[in-house]
């Protein structure tokens, strides 16, 4: 009977075709690459930045010389993720609405684990269960059943790609799903020896426990109830009158301007010099509530600009505007703007609103910024004086890939992939890049700072402000 991945439960989906004791042979794998590499060659709209290198060959090249003949399907799925993220494109996945779920048993890895990208660390049992050691927390992880972590970890961080060769997601996503991660990844093994900094132990595989995001403290603030937005809320800081702090987990919400205006009233009603902008895990949402708020802050005309290109799209795309129902986007263009070398071609033309804020900004971000919210972070960045905080975004500093989407299927696997038909350009007075937003001030975690539910950007804000 087929097996299905979890991966799909998380919106990580994994392939779509096996068990594990089914192999994929080096040819399916090559067939499957090569396919995927024609693909982004002809048709991906990361084409359209100029800082963007194709490097699936490389990767081809590499599988083809290697001493491998078979692959389980967790290794396949990592190749092909692997793939994924070597088109720089935040919104270029597998597709998760094609794919079934697959059900173990037992999932999760035994401990909540943790990652800055190069060390890992156990930092607490995944369950309260006398079967589980405690290694004394948090423990650095040398090895799981031999494996050194370097081994498997760089695996672990390409289920979801970036604007970019930045891993800052998924180190962010490892954190949240780590264990069901290696879970996945050790499922043959019936037990886990797991080397650590003080010793090493053992335990089994344990019932799923799908998100153990950690969580942090949200030092003084309270809320403000101006909007009932469960996305968009506003708060005030205890103890610094002059300060207020609006928390945006996505964009994907009705009636923005509205929401907006109501705000920015408050926040000047309020003699706010600061304002604190929270855009830390806003994986995107309505390009419009994100202009708008930015007609607030930029004191100038503004503008981006859309291409939905012209590529030849053939045997891969050639019904997906027709399935697609001519997408909002694609509607905008084949009516509006001008025709270009690239595709046709439409500009945003964006002008301030009449009572617009002039305080100091703050805005945290991190790896999982991206899309919508990297039009918000790459803007404020260039056209105001607010203070970027956090880490690198996963989304792109001068542009994005968005819009509709298209989706393939593999042609031996069966895995979907979804891409984006739209290449949005901030016009910024920037060299075009291939990376993130990088904020001026930089932050970096310890495991201790996590389990003690730290919230350093929004500490080092409230430092910078003078609380």
């Amino acid at each position: 009977m087929m097996k299905k991945s979890f991966f799909s439960g998380l919106g990580l989906v994994s392939l779509a075709a096996v068990g594990n004791a089914q192999a994929f042979s080096k040819n399916d794998l090559l067939t499957d690459l090569n396919y995927l590499n024609e693909v982004v060659a002809t048709c991906h709209t990361s084409n359209l930045n100029p800082a963007f290198e194709n490097r699936i060959p490389g990767l081809i090249d590499r599988v083809a010389a290697a001493d491998k003949a078979a692959y389980s399907y967790v290794e396949f799925d990592q190749q092909i993720r692997t793939a994924l993220a070597l088109t720089g494109c935040y919104h270029t996945v597998i597709d998760p609405a094609k794919l079934p779920v697959i059900a173990m048993e037992n999932p999760n890895f035994p401990y909540k684990v943790w990652t800055d990208g190069e060390v890992v660390y156990a930092m607490a049992k995944i369950m309260d269960s006398p079967d589980i050691p405690d290694p004394g927390f948090p423990a650095r992880i040398n090895a799981v059943n031999g494996l050194p972590v370097a081994d498997f970890l760089a695996g672990l961080l390409v289920f979801q790609s970036a604007d970019g060769p930045q891993m800052t997601k998924g180190i962010r996503l490892f954190n949240k799903y780590g264990s069901l991660l290696l879970g996945q990844y050790f499922e043959q093994d019936n037990l886990f020896t797991i080397e650590t900094e003080n010793g090493t132990v053992t335990a089994g595989h344990m019932p799923r426990v799908q998100d153990y995001g950690y969580q942090r403290t949200l030092p003084r603030i309270k809320p403000v109830p101006v909007v009932d937005r469960g996305k968009l809320q506003l708060f005030e800081v205890e103890g610094m009158p002059d300060a207020l702090y609006l928390r945006i987990t996505s964009f994907q919400y009705p009636g923005g301007e509205g929401a907006h205006s109501r705000i920015i009233k408050e926040v000047l009603e309020r003699h706010a010099g600061h304002l604190i902008i929270d855009i830390r895990e806003n994986g995107g949402g309505k390009g419009r509530n994100a202009v708008d708020l930015l007609q607030y802050f930029i004191r100038e005309e503004f503008s981006s600009t859309d291409v939905v290109p012209n590529f030849k799209r053939g045997k891969y795309l050639g019904f997906s505007m027709a399935r697609l129902g001519l997408g909002f986007w694609e509607a905008v263009h084949l009516f509006k703007g001008r025709k270009t070398e690239n595709g046709r071609s439409y500009r945003h033309r964006c002008k301030p609103h009449a009572k617009g804020y002039t305080g100091r900004l703050y805005v945290l971000v991190n790896g999982q910024t991206g899309s919508t919210s990297t039009i918000l972070a790459s803007y404020l960045k260039y056209k105001t004086d607010a203070v970027l905080i956090g880490e690198e975004t996963g989304g792109g500093e001068t542009g994005a890939n968005a819009g509709s989407f298209a989706r393939i299927k593999l042609p031996v696997s069966g895995i979907g992939i979804r891409f984006p038909l739209v290449r949005i350009g901030h016009d910024l007075d920037i060299p075009p890049n291939h990376h993130g937003v990088v904020p001026a001030v930089g932050v970096r975690y310890s495991p201790e700072d996590i389990l003690a539910g730290k919230d350093l950007e929004l500490e080092k804000a409230l430092q910078l402000i003078g609380g």
